[in-house]
């Protein structure tokens, strides 16, 4: 953080605040960055409180992003198209988002892929053949899994049933 500049009372208020929420659970720079903006810290105030937070560890967005990835995955069963469009979309750096894509963990993300299809498959109420793949298709590109994905996993689910 920069020496020269100095905090008054109410930057440091709003740096305080910031540390608990920070401490309290991961967040990512954009979110922070919006969070003391809508507490009316300008925009001097913001981007020293970030610094300070990224300097210390309480922000980090390559840290956020692998457990924002690992989440997803886990408890929500969602592709890595879902995962991505989400983080960009929270302003996240390309390169930081690629990184935690790659860190997934492909045995347990195909393993995931299995679980939702076959439970999706089990649950639909359909005769016809194409409908029903048709279905399959939706509700797994809704889910982020790619084409090549998706296709995988019911070539997989027709051999079992």
């Amino acid at each position: 953080m920069d020496e020269e500049y100095k905090m008054d009372q109410m930057e440091q208020q709003w740096l305080g605040r910031a540390v608990r929420w920070c401490a309290q659970g991961e967040q990512c720079s954009p979110t922070v960055r919006g969070k003391l903006r809508e507490w009316g810290a300008t925009a001097t105030a913001v981007e020293h409180i970030v610094a300070y937070l990224v300097e210390n560890g309480y922000v980090d967005d390559g840290r956020y992003a692998a457990l924002y990835c690992d989440s997803k995955v886990r408890l929500q069963h969602w592709g890595r198209v879902k995962i991505a469009a989400q983080l960009r979309a929270k302003g996240l750096d390309k390169v930081i988002v690629d990184e935690a894509l790659a860190g997934i963990d492909e045995e347990e993300y195909l393993e995931v892929l299995h679980e939702a299809t076959e439970k999706k498959w089990l649950s639909l109420n359909e005769s016809d053949p194409r409908r029903r793949r048709a279905k399959m298709m939706s509700f797994l590109a809704g889910r982020g899994y790619t084409m090549e994905e998706i296709n995988q996993a019911l070539k997989e689910m027709n051999a079992e049933y």
